[in-house]
């Protein structure tokens, strides 16, 4: 029934953000671990490239050429920036000390804030969630990764990807939303 297969979704999405927020608020996400999440992501979808473009074959009927150019080939350059930047993007910044604070120094620390749920694009389905999850993953923060289930084909590959992640911080959730 479509109402069960809804609150299932949902009840598996809201447990995921309680199970994973302890990890991020303990302070466990550091630069070192972020880039390794990173770093391991894209291997996945490297090893993965085939199954993401006959899911798209599948669910949208997109070719392989236009599959790899439209909807891989962008996430590939996005983990790229992130990973080549994160160390500095996660650098205090030195910011101007008020005068009556003299002669303390002052800066602004970047830090994770809790656990991001990334709702797929039935369209673009690997581009418009695999980028925010890089994202999520850079700033630090845990996520919960919930695919379209207009593709469905797309979703079980992305689920096979992301349960390669650590899945104390990340998490896929299939179903109707």
């Amino acid at each position: 029934n479509h109402s069960q297969r809804h609150q299932l979704a949902g009840t598996m999405a809201t447990e995921a953000l309680g199970e994973l927020r302890p990890y991020v608020i303990a302070g466990n996400t550091s630069v070192e671990w972020r880039i390794e999440q990173l770093e391991l992501l894209r291997a996945s979808l490297q090893e993965e490239k085939d199954a993401m473009c006959k899911a798209i074959k599948s669910d949208l009927h997109v070719d392989e050429p236009q599959a790899t150019l439209m909807q891989i080939a962008s996430i590939f350059g996005e983990l790229d920036i992130c990973i080549d930047n994160l160390a500095e993007w996660s650098a205090p910044a030195k910011v101007a000390t008020p005068a009556a604070l003299l002669p303390a120094a002052s800066y602004v620390q970047a830090q994770p804030k809790g656990v991001v749920l990334v709702l797929g694009a039935w369209n673009y389905p690997f581009n418009v969630t695999i980028g925010p999850v890089a994202s999520a993953l850079a700033a630090g923060n845990c996520v919960v990764i919930k695919p379209s289930e207009l593709a469905p084909e797309s979703a079980k590959v992305m689920q096979r990807i992301f349960s390669r992640l650590d899945q104390r911080a990340v998490r896929c959730v299939l179903g109707e939303i």
